[in-house]
């Protein structure tokens, strides 16, 4: 309890604190409530929100950015100098602004959580700062969801689902280990059961895929081999029984029918028609954030999103593009938790990562618009440097 009342203390007693907080939410309802065609107003209070957050972060803390230069952490610098690739883009982009602004936004959101992450100075307040504010976010989403598109238990929402696999694939993975004592055993638990409640309500099938994924990584590097492998079984089954597979995804997911979960929602022929476009600009892309506006001007389909990071990031950057982001984020992403396994918080650290990977391939929350998943990600990767902080021992 002692824990929960620091990190309410030093997240909202002070009047910056709570003045981020409502930026954070007024950009967060707009990004991922209000559709950007409406524009104007609505526009302006994201493009707003997001500038006064980093104004008072850089008021308060001038030195931040040179600190994150300092983190030696080659998963988070590197996933700077791809966004500030997407920031170059703005010179061949086909919408200048739009590519310059996104790619200038997930910037000052890995800045916004390594401030506020970086406040923590104990390893246990900092683990529960994670947790809570991520499940924080995932079911104001749900509520607000459910308040404006269905009033239902069930609803197909990206965000909270995505968030609470990612919950899930960490916690279960920390519950695992060998040396987790008995009080952050309970707080692991609860947690896994609030994310899982969140995770089974939001009907997301690569949301619950990638949590089977995560939860699959954390049995391995845990030791439970069998586990591991019999998860692994079954999943290939499904994969080899498509009938059996969308059948189950029809009795665990309401609101589904069969031609959605045949064609990915869809996004089948989004993903044909973004490769057809990438092809004709190889090298760099149509811009940051650009190949989903590429495929609606063909006006063949209307997306906001391009439903898939690895080909957005191609589509929008090209070959250049996703190769910076694999050598210089992704490979590192997965090998700096693997080096340091027997350290707290890593093993859970390289579950969710895999985790939200794996649920890249069906939303691209890292190639273009950010919404909820990408905020989440960014404290992944910030939590990545900073756990390193604390002890080396289980």
């Amino acid at each position: 309890m002692s824990h929960i009342i620091y990190i309410i203390k030093h997240s909202l007693f002070n009047r910056k604190n709570i003045y981020i907080l409502i930026l954070f939410l007024v950009w967060l309802y707009r990004v991922d409530f209000i559709p950007a065609e409406v524009g104007g107003v609505f526009v302006a209070m994201q493009i707003g929100s997001i500038l006064l957050i980093l104004f008072i972060i850089l008021l308060n803390n001038p030195s931040i950015l040179n600190r994150i230069y300092l983190s030696y952490s080659q998963p988070l610098k590197g996933l700077l100098v791809f966004y500030f690739f997407g920031l170059v883009s703005i010179s061949w982009s086909i919408m200048p602004f739009f590519s310059g602004f996104l790619a200038f936004q997930n910037i000052i959101l890995i800045i916004l959580w390594f401030w506020f992450l970086g406040k923590f100075p104990t390893f246990f307040t900092l683990e529960k700062a994670f947790i809570i504010s991520a499940l924080f976010i995932g079911y104001i989403e749900a509520i607000i969801s459910r308040i404006l598109f269905e009033h239902s238990l069930y609803i197909h929402f990206l965000s909270p689902g995505s968030i609470s696999a990612i919950i899930l694939s960490y916690s279960f993975a920390e519950y695992l280990r060998k040396n987790c004592g008995q009080y952050r055993k309970k707080f692991l638990i609860r947690s896994f059961f609030i994310a899982l409640l969140l995770l089974v309500t939001s009907t997301s099938s690569g949301a619950n895929i990638s949590a089977a994924f995560g939860i699959c990584i954390a049995l391995l590097l845990s030791g439970q081999f069998m586990w591991a492998f019999f998860l692994s079984l079954f999943g290939i089954y499904l994969f080899l029984n498509q009938d059996l597979m969308n059948q189950l995804f029809l009795t665990i997911m309401p609101g589904k029918n069969m031609d959605m979960i045949e064609s990915a929602t869809g996004r089948s022929n989004l993903w044909k028609i973004q490769m057809e476009l990438a092809q004709k600009r190889p090298l760099l892309g149509y811009g940051y954030a650009c190949i989903e506006r590429a495929a609606s001007l063909t006006g063949d389909i209307k997306s906001p999103d391009a439903h898939n990071n690895y080909i957005g990031i191609y589509g929008s950057l090209g070959t250049v593009g996703i190769v910076i982001f694999f050598l210089f984020h992704f490979i590192p992403s997965i090998l700096y938790p693997l080096k340091r396994l027997k350290r707290k918080g890593y093993v859970g650290l390289l579950s969710a990562i895999c985790c939200a990977s794996l649920n890249g391939y069906t939303y691209g929350f890292l190639s273009g618009k950010a919404c909820a998943i990408t905020v989440v990600y960014f404290q992944l990767i910030v939590l990545l440097y900073l756990y390193s902080k604390f002890d080396r021992n289980g």
